[in-house]
């Protein structure tokens, strides 16, 4: 299973960053297995 770690939502997109949307797109398209953590300033601890 594959791991995503990606950047917050915003504005109906799946991630705030453009290499993770890309990446999430692909994976979709692919077929492929995927979890998406969501990685925020307060869980980098």
């Amino acid at each position: 299973m594959i791991t995503l770690y990606t950047a917050l939502s915003l504005w109906g997109l799946p991630s705030i960053s453009p290499v993770c949307m890309e990446l999430e797109t692909w994976l979709r398209m692919a077929k492929l297995p995927y979890n998406t953590i969501v990685v925020t300033a307060d869980n980098l601890s």
